[in-house]
């Protein structure tokens, strides 16, 4: 189990711990080596650009991560 949060500006954190996007990267290769239970959570603010969350679960794609849970705050939230 792996998570990534998205703020409102793009920022990214893993694991509740803040990252570049390199560093994004190679979390994501290391998580993805643990095999076919690795489950992404993907978390983002209401004011995160869809783009962004998209692109989060392409780099996870890319290192075979396959199963996610995507959550994404809503108005009044």
């Amino acid at each position: 189990l792996a998570a990534v949060t998205i703020g409102p500006k793009g920022e990214l954190l893993f694991n509740e711990q803040p990252v570049t996007e390199a560093e994004l990267k190679e979390k994501l290769a290391a998580a993805g080596k643990q095999g076919d239970d690795v489950t992404l959570i993907v978390s983002a603010d209401k004011a995160a650009m869809h783009g962004n969350v998209v692109h989060v679960l392409d780099l996870a794609k890319t290192y075979n991560i396959t199963k996610f849970a995507v959550s994404v705050e809503r108005e009044g939230q």
